[in-house]
């Protein structure tokens, strides 16, 4: 049905060629005859600009075509000429003519542009196609009386001229949105054949730069809706979508305000919203961050509030706004003054000069020892490498970092000798270094030490430092006990100290001091520790004091080097007893400028030598082969120079260089171990120097950590437990049992085969032995062993980074076969704990735990083995796809995986460095079967402190699992242990939340 049909009269036709026209009157029978029912209508079109007949179109022609421009008429009632249409020639006709009336009207670009049945329904519902009428035949006063029944019939229950269905379009009641927020540019209309024709333009709610989308609507006079359209939408949406219902609520909200008007009032047009052309930049306090929702409710608030004052009101009245007094710059000074004086700053002051240099952080001003760094010196020889670390220099200021467990702490340490590694730089060999001790110089935050001696030391350490103050109180006048943070010297930018603690009092002024917890001090009695092997105090005339030759002592003299102020420092050794009471004793070290003065000009030359090439040019850890050897007869070192007396070989048949001059290698007078590479080949894989392995727990050990007590002391096993084990299947008594416990010195020669504790020995009728056991088996099946990742070091040393501290086991063989991807144990309420504790370090029963949750995730992703695997180079080698979570050896977890790099291996560090330590390319290549082409690190979000690694390497797993790349989220870190805790009690994984 054609709503715009009416009268044939009424009909009217568009015109062509840009021009400017008008609508003439139409008349049956020809041009200017009175109206007869004996003839067809003729419409006609003019050009006011041209003064001619633009458009002619019969009525009652079979053919029912319009004729434009110069063309000649297509039948007798037609007729188009160049001349003016006051000197149109007249045409009488004697007979009616009977042609049927068929009406296809001349149809706008975006009507001839549609196609097959979407054409054919889009010419149904028009006769006068809207989109052709010309804006300036438009009224934008003149608007239906639409209300809200109105809009609800159409939008939902109106049937759609496409589908043959009702809209039921209730999303589209929300279109008020557009509304409020201005996206509604203009309407207008106009009364054709006693209907409303309305052309609106709204803006696109999401392509704000787009051209404004055209829509139109036919109703009745009493805002009944017979009809809509929208030239942006698609066919099936394009009578119902959210643009014609933003004009619908446009309407609706015109009608009820033209409803309240007086006829002799003007409109009040400011109550409808503006319309917005472009979104612009404006200040927080000039945007309204009201919901649409909110804006809907203002508008029919100041609707239903309009009454006879408001009716008064034109709208230039309604932009009047209130004028306020502007603020002078002095003002805002004033004010801003006048909040720094606050005790708790505003941090708008922070982007407001000169208040703002008290919001920057003083560690800022200090270099930082990383930034040395140029990808250019990787291309460098040793020699120029080395020359250009000889050349360094650092200045800098006083100033004090905060000490803390976050990225920052370990920003400045990073290539700084710290004082706790003293004692080891000093001892250490020039021309042979630790590469242990380098790298956990260069990179603290991946080579930390985190043995049983050193977790003894954090648990007791504030508790140690407590005892102190109170003793201390009672001795000294006045005395202040202060947390500090990490110092770096001013005149030796290289090194750096961190006190545990600051002091002052009246008597004796400023120090400093150090608190050590010792593990193997098990009651308390320090005369009986100073006899030990491994104790720092020695008994000096009846007095115990430290040892000049430990390497606190070195520590405690670089802490009183790098603080002058300090004129003394407090060694306190604290120890607890069997019965819990505390043990202080406190020896009081005096600064030693002779022993300061010989230190520091070695580890000055050991700095420059052996830590700035790693830091400068990456020499130690960048990919190292061994080049061809370059046979040229008294050619020797890097300089290719000649030999002299001062020289030194290589103890590798194959280098190149063979011998190398002293001053080359800038090591005037420095002892030459026996055994000495180069710093050419100490790179080389094949000659690095390996730790010393040890044996990993026996089976005994880790069939007793799945217990959750043994013995009779009632305590969880450890892996370094001397334990014994009960062949009685059916004891009761705990299974496994302390050697000490039980008061034995050595295994007795049946702890293997027969052996009973006293409880079944009383039993022997009762007993049941088990088969009888050899000594490569266990008489407690292992199905799920625990595989510790290290042994630990009952040293109380526990700041020495030295190789031997870095200890790597190996997996006992067995007769039966050990699943790889199983758990390694059960969690429990102390692994729980653990995941809590927002400094909690994920265990390798963690991991591994998770690891099998995210395997039943994808099935067919290989890896994901247990991480005590890689520490050993035992995993199974993969063939596909694979994601492993890989333990290193400075305690810290990586993620690595091949997804989606097919020939490589991608590596996802929460901590990274630059750096991708060898360990983890080792332990990769062992999964991969020694095939491993390139180990490529990918951007991840950064963890915020030193212990997140296991939670980040195990979300970075998850995603890949999920098929999604973890380089594409930022995690919220406050919610990601609690969702790991869940995941593990629930025992299924899912992703981590995610900003």
């Amino acid at each position: 049905m054609s709503f715009l049909m009416g009268n044939p009269v009424t009909f009217l036709v568009p015109q062509a060629n840009n021009i400017s026209h008008s609508w003439s009157s139409c008349v049956r029978g020809g041009l200017g005859l009175p109206i007869s029912p004996c003839f067809p209508a003729v419409s006609c079109f003019f050009s006011r600009r041209e003064r001619r007949v633009c458009s002619t179109k019969c009525w009652g022609c079979p053919l029912n075509f319009g004729i434009h421009g110069e063309n000649l008429a297509v039948c007798p009632h037609d007729t188009c000429t160049k001349h003016d249409h006051s000197e149109q020639d007249q045409y009488l006709y004697a007979e009616p003519l009977n042609y049927p009336q068929m009406s296809v009207p001349v149809l706008s670009k975006y009507a001839t542009s549609l196609e097959g049945n979407i054409k054919n329904h889009y010419i149904q519902k028009i006769g006068i196609d809207p989109a052709t009428i010309p804006d300036e035949e438009l009224n934008p006063e003149c608007l239906p009386p639409i209300e809200q029944s109105d809009l609800f019939s159409f939008l939902v229950l109106e049937t759609s001229h496409y589908t043959n269905d009702q809209f039921k379009n209730y999303k589209s009641l929300e279109a008020y949105n557009q509304v409020v927020s201005g996206f509604v540019a203009s309407v207008k209309g106009r009364i054709v054949s006693d209907k409303y024709v309305v052309v609106a333009k709204v803006r696109h709610s999401q392509r704000m730069n787009d051209p404004l989308v055209d829509i139109w609507l036919i109703t009745g006079k009493d805002g009944r809706i017979f009809s809509a359209h929208c030239l942006g939408c698609k066919a099936g949406l394009a009578e119902s979508c959210s643009h014609i219902a933003s004009v619908l609520f446009y309407i609706e909200c015109w009608t009820r305000i033209n409803g309240k008007l007086a006829c002799t009032q003007v409109k009040c047009s400011w109550l409808l919203p503006t319309y917005v052309s472009n979104v612009t930049y404006a200040r927080a306090k000039e945007i309204d961050f009201s919901s649409a929702k909110k804006l809907k409710e203002k508008l029919d608030d100041n609707i239903e509030s309009f009454n006879e004052y408001s009716q008064s009101r034109t709208v230039g009245d309604a932009t009047n706004k209130i004028m306020t007094p502007s603020v002078s710059a002095e003002d805002v000074s004033e004010f801003y003054k006048k909040l720094n004086q606050c005790e708790t700053k505003a941090s708008i002051l922070s982007l407001i000069d000169p208040y703002a240099n008290q919001f920057i952080s003083k560690s800022r001003n200090i270099p930082v020892l990383t930034d040395l760094y140029e990808s250019s010196n990787l291309d460098l020889k040793y020699p120029e490498l080395l020359r250009k670390c000889l050349e360094v220099k650092i200045n800098i200021s006083d100033e004090e970092i905060d000490q803390a467990k976050s990225p920052g702490f370990f920003r400045h340490r990073a290539g700084r000798i710290g004082a706790s590694v003293c004692g080891a730089v000093f001892h250490g060999n020039l021309a042979q270094p630790s590469q242990n001790l380098i790298q956990s110089i260069c990179y603290p935050h991946l080579f930390k030490i985190n043995n049983k001696a050193t977790k003894h030391g954090c648990k007791y350490e504030e508790q140690a430092i407590k005892s102190y103050e109170h003793h201390m109180k009672s001795l000294h006048t006045n005395f202040q006990i202060k947390r500090c943070g990490l110092f770096i010297n001013k005149d030796f930018s290289f090194i750096h100290a961190t006190p545990d603690f600051l002091i002052s009092c009246d008597c004796c002024g400023l120090g400093c001091g150090e608190v050590k917890c010792p593990i193997s001090d098990t009651n308390g009695n320090f005369n009986e520790y100073s006899l030990k092997a491994s104790s720092c105090l020695e008994n000096v005339n009846g007095v115990l004091k430290l040892k000049k030759s430990h390497n606190y002592y070195y520590q405690v003299q670089q802490q009183l080097f790098t603080l002058p102020d300090r004129k003394y420092c407090d060694f306190v050794v604290f120890a607890i007893d069997s019965d819990g009471n505390s043990h202080v004793l406190c020896d009081r070290i005096n600064p030693d400028p002779s022993h300061s003065s010989g230190v520091m000009k070695k580890i000055e030359t050991f700095w420059r030598i052996c830590i700035l090439p790693e830091m400068l040019g990456r020499w130690y850890t960048r990919r190292c082969d061994l080049p061809e050897s370059k046979l040229i007869d008294n050619v020797i070192c890097f300089c290719r120079g000649q030999p002299n007396d001062d020289i030194v070989s290589c103890t590798n048949a194959d280098c190149p260089y063979g011998q190398f001059h002293t001053k080359c290698l800038s090591l005037h007078n420095v002892k030459m171990p026996k055994q000495w590479y180069c710093p050419h080949c100490c790179k080389l894989p094949q000659l690095k120097k390996r730790a010393k392995a040890k044996v990993a727990p026996s089976q005994v050990n880790q069939a007793a950590m799945l217990k959750t007590t043994i013995c009779i002391c009632n305590e969880k096993a450890t892996m370094t437990d001397r334990l014994i084990e009960c062949h009685n299947v059916n004891c009761s008594n705990g299974n496994f049992f302390h050697l000490k416990c039980l008061g034995l010195k050595r295994m007795p020669n049946n702890s293997k085969t027969t052996w009973l504790c006293n409880i079944c020995r009383g039993k022997k009728g009762n007993t049941m032995p088990c088969d009888k056991p050899t000594t490569s088996t266990s008489t407690t099946p292992i199905t799920n062993p625990k595989s510790p990742a290290t042994t630990s070091n009952l040293s109380d040393d526990d700041d020495n980074d030295s190789e031997d501290e870095i200890e790597i086991t190996k997996v006992s063989t067995s007769s039966g076969s050990v699943n790889k991807y199983a758990i390694l144990a059960n969690l429990n309420n102390a692994d729980y704990d653990i995941i809590s504790d927002p400094a909690g370090w994920l265990t390798s029963d963690i991991i591994q735990y998770a690891q099998v949750l995210i395997k039943e995730v994808n099935p067919a992703i290989e890896g994901l083995q247990r991480p005590t695997l890689g520490r050993v180079r035992n995993f199974d080698v993969v063939s596909s796809e694979f994601i492993q979570i890989l333990h290193t050896r400075s305690d810290h977890w990586v993620c690595v995986s091949s997804l989606g790099c097919p020939g490589y291996v991608h590596l996802y560090d929460s901590l990274y460095h630059d750096v991708i330590s060898q360990e983890i390319e080792e332990q990769t290549n062992d999964l991969l079967g020694g095939s491993l082409i390139s180990l490529d690190f990918v951007p991840v979000q950064q963890q915020s402190n030193g212990s997140d690694c296991g939670v980040f390497s195990i979300a970075f797993a998850t995603c890949l699992a999920f098929a999604t790349n973890p380089s594409h989220f930022t995690f919220d870190i406050p919610k990601m242990r609690s969702h790991l805790l869940s995941c593990l009690k629930d025992e299924t994984i899912s992703m981590f939340p995610s900003f």
